[in-house]
């Protein structure tokens, strides 16, 4: 989510006519105000992003900031109407001769088709800061705003774990703020999505360097946390957060939902292998993109070199010749064109690592569907122990003109072949979302023998046991509104259902 400016930024409403030059040399120096970008044929300067097939070209101004002060440099203004612009803008600190990125920014929210840029950088009284915007995605004019904004406190960034979290503890560090030197910082943590300042007792005043470390946590689980800079007296930066972090995630048994709807990714991770796109989760976008189910899904591609990117799911627990059945939901969103090509092919192994995913279980192919297919592959677990379900994307490098990206969203995992696509047919949940009471109807002969309720993060919180039934009640009261995965066992296999409390 864009941050919003401090109240008291300097803004100049008039239209300035100072052109930008072709080369940081020639840069046009600039104040708060609005400015419109021509033709884009200078140089262009590397440094701050993946090269591209053809150099872009480039035009140049220049900013000295005559305070400590946050400076934005935003194009996703109500003067850019054409909806086809797409802009990319780079900050460079140094000499001409000896330039240093700074500051980049591309797109505000790419996943729902806004390509205009939005950048805030902080600036130190008596410095230079060389502004470029470049062609590599339009060659469209455009209006930028530059606004200052007169600041005596920065905040950190540069967020990381120090080390691999535990099953209890995690260990956060960060970069002090580029500009200024803080005295210290404050840290306040809680459960995932809490209310910040609401009452939270897990507060730390970090007053030597730029770690914390955090105990007695709960395993799979996600919390978050914010944080602001403390320059003496009473002067601190504004906070930043919420930011997510999670502590590990254990070995799930099956049978095992998810659908990308934490920000952790509940134990998954992402590993590029070599160049080019990597995963990321994709938001709904109007009648652009929507999830399979739920909120978000996950995507690879649009990218303008080779990829080769892998997607490793939790730690599964697997018995030695147990027949496992993976299910998933994929399609192909084309971003321009045809969408280019987009490759998917599904993994196992005993590791979250390339070298480990020995087993192919579903062929390397071509994702060319548009609206979204349940796939379905099966495998035998030749031991006892933990596995790791891998989705492996590839694609040759995408052009402006045809690029798009394959979308994986609701895996499943069970360890009866067959079930999701017979049992869950014939078993329906009601009503969903619901705020009372969740009946489970019955359109077969299978007798419902339980019931386990498991939340985002993996824990079960509900547990009903049947004495074989055809139908049953879930009184679901008691549980906080969000989505869960019902688990119902019955005596031909176990279905998973996704629901809904409100």
């Amino acid at each position: 989510m864009k941050k919003q400016l401090l109240l008291g930024a300097l803004l100049v409403g008039s239209f300035l006519t100072a052109n930008a030059q072709n080369n940081c040399g020639g840069a046009v120096a600039v104040t708060p105000g609005t400015y419109t970008v021509g033709t884009i044929d200078g140089t262009y300067q590397a440094g701050c992003w993946q090269a591209a097939a053809a150099t872009p070209a480039g035009e140049w101004y220049s900013f000295t900031a005559t305070e400590n002060a946050l400076v934005r440099v935003n194009t996703n203004i109500a003067a850019n109407t054409n909806p086809n612009l797409d802009t990319r803008v780079s900050v460079f600190t140094g000499t001409c001769s000896n330039l240093t990125c700074y500051a980049i920014n591309d797109d505000v929210d790419a996943a729902n088709e806004e390509y205009l840029s939005d950048l805030e950088f902080p600036a130190a009284a008596g410095v230079t800061y060389y502004i470029m915007f470049d062609n590599r995605w339009s060659a469209l004019g455009f209006d930028f705003e530059l606004s200052v904004t007169p600041t005596s406190c920065f905040t950190p960034a540069g967020f990381q774990y120090v080390e691999a979290p535990t099953t209890t503890t995690v260990s956060i560090s960060w970069t002090a703020p580029a500009v200024g030197a803080p005295e210290g910082y404050q840290f306040e943590y809680g459960p995932l999505d809490y209310e910040q300042g609401n009452g939270a007792i897990n507060t730390i005043d970090v007053m030597d360097g730029t770690e914390v470390n955090l105990t007695d946590l709960t395993a799979s689980t996600d919390y978050s946390f914010y944080i602001r800079s403390f320059c003496g007296g009473t002067d601190y930066s504004e906070w930043i957060g919420p930011i997510s972090f999670s502590t590990e995630f254990t070995a799930a048994d099956l049978a095992y939902t998810y659908g990308f709807e934490t920000p952790s990714l509940g134990g998954w991770s992402i590993l590029n292998a070599a160049t080019g796109s990597t995963w990321e989760t994709m938001p709904a976008a109007g009648t652009a993109f929507t999830p399979q189910e739920g909120e978000l899904a996950m995507s690879a591609g649009a990218f303008g070199a080779i990829s080769d990117a892998w997607l490793f799911s939790r730690p599964l627990n697997l018995t030695g010749g147990e027949v496992v059945t993976v299910t998933y939901y994929v399609r192909e969103r084309a971003g321009a064109g045809n969408g280019g090509v987009n490759n998917l092919r599904v993994t196992v192994g005993d590791d979250n690592t390339v070298a480990a995913q020995t087993t192919t279980i579903k062929p390397l192919a071509e994702i060319v569907n548009n609206e979204w297919i349940q796939e379905t592959a099966t495998f035998t677990a030749p031991s006892t122990g933990v596995y790791y379900i891998g989705f492996n994307y590839t694609a040759p490098a995408q052009a402006q003109a045809n690029f798009g990206w394959v979308t994986l969203d609701n895996v499943q995992v069970s360890s009866v072949a067959g079930v999701e696509e017979n049992a869950a047919s014939q078993l329906s949940v009601f009503p969903n979302p619901a705020t009372n009471v969740i009946n489970i109807a019955n359109a077969s002969s299978s007798l419902v023998n339980g019931v386990s309720v498991v939340d985002i993060n993996g824990r079960t919180v509900k547990t009903v046991k049947f004495d074989g039934v055809a139908e049953a009640q879930i009184n679901v009261s008691d549980l906080a509104s969000g989505m869960y995965i019902m688990n119902i066992s019955t005596e031909k296999g176990t279905v998973t259902k996704k629901v809904v409390k409100n």
